[in-house]
């Protein structure tokens, strides 16, 4: 039995989930900088130079998974060069895609990070009245994620000002590093969720406008914005865990729903919101019951298809447990 000892301190910069940047005087043997460029529009703080190693993702960077490559920056000193020289010996070799080899020239320019080039000047969060919306062609508009609900929601409420996807610079980035990244100018805008957007709104230094709100730019009719899902085979098997889950969700959003001073303090407890924050904390919920109809899901399939994010056809029926 081996007892490991001195072993380094590992700290991600920015802090996950919070998104916060480390403190000038904050200290680790190895720092995790998958995100620090998307936050800062720079490569790293540096810290190599300071006697820490320093690791980075281009997945992370690129916002495109299977990439398969990263980084790593060694401190300036004998130790750090015999560290560069043991990783390359125990690395594997394994074969990078085309898409990379032709990203990374234009990511390094004149030894800068060209991602944080070109702040713009819309202080906003999110998407909504007309003028804002048209002012974002040819901002950073962040999303948590390609294909899911918040590209939906921009390229709905774009179209309905007659514009697409592709007027704007969309940046994939975790709903946790939106908020710093919108602060020190990495992004222009974005679309996020609670507890995420109660935060950003209470942050003066970001000074958001909310410029749109729902999933779908047409509220006249409400629509379901997420779901919990399972694979059919699971499903089949676990009628029962499914059935008292769903009894705990119901319980516990009309316990939330009823009680306003009980939902703040649950978002400062289990959130992590201030107290200011959990103030701007609400339930998007305009149903009592948790039932759903294959029209629910039609509406977001629908504009899915309108709005160009899926060819088409898709069918609601498809996608619920009758």
């Amino acid at each position: 039995r081996t007892t490991l000892t001195a072993v380094p301190r590992w700290r991600s910069n920015p802090h996950s989930p919070t998104g916060v940047l480390a403190g000038p005087d904050e200290e680790a043997g190895v720092w995790d900088e998958a995100f620090w460029p998307l936050a800062t529009g720079t490569w790293t703080r540096g810290d190599h130079r300071l006697g820490s190693v320093v690791v980075g993702s281009l997945t992370k960077l690129l916002a495109c998974p299977g990439l398969r490559v990263g980084y790593l920056i060694a401190p300036e000193t004998a130790d750090g060069d015999r560290l560069l020289a043991a990783v390359r010996a125990a690395q594997p070799g394994w074969s990078v895609g085309g898409l990379v080899c032709e990203a990374l020239p234009d990511l390094y320019v004149n030894g800068k990070l060209t991602l944080g080039e070109n702040i713009a000047d819309l202080g906003g969060v999110m998407i909504s009245h007309a003028a804002y919306q048209k002012a974002l062609a040819g901002k950073k508009v962040s999303v948590n994620a390609n294909g899911g609900l918040c590209e939906l929601m921009l390229r709905d409420h774009l179209l309905k000002n007659g514009m697409k996807i592709e007027d704007v610079q969309l940046v994939v980035l975790p709903f946790p590093e939106q908020e710093k990244a919108l602060e020190q100018g990495g992004i222009d805008a974005n679309c996020t969720v609670n507890p995420f957007y109660a935060s950003i709104l209470s942050n003066a230094a970001v000074g958001a406008k909310v410029v749109a709100e729902g999933m779908l730019a047409d509220l006249s009719t409400p629509v379901i914005q997420d779901g919990i899902y399972g694979l059919e085979e699971w499903i089949g098997k676990n009628g029962d865990a499914i059935a008292k889950f769903t009894a705990v969700m119901d319980k516990s959003r009309k316990e939330l729903m009823a009680d306003r001073a009980l939902l703040e303090a649950a978002s400062v407890k289990h959130l992590e919101l201030t107290p200011e924050a959990a103030k701007n904390m609400s339930l998007p919920i305009v149903k009592e019951e948790m039932t759903i109809s294959a029209a629910d899901v039609q509406r977001v399939l629908d504009s899915m298809i309108k709005t160009g994010m899926h060819p088409g056809p898709l069918n609601g029926a498809d996608y619920l447990i009758q």
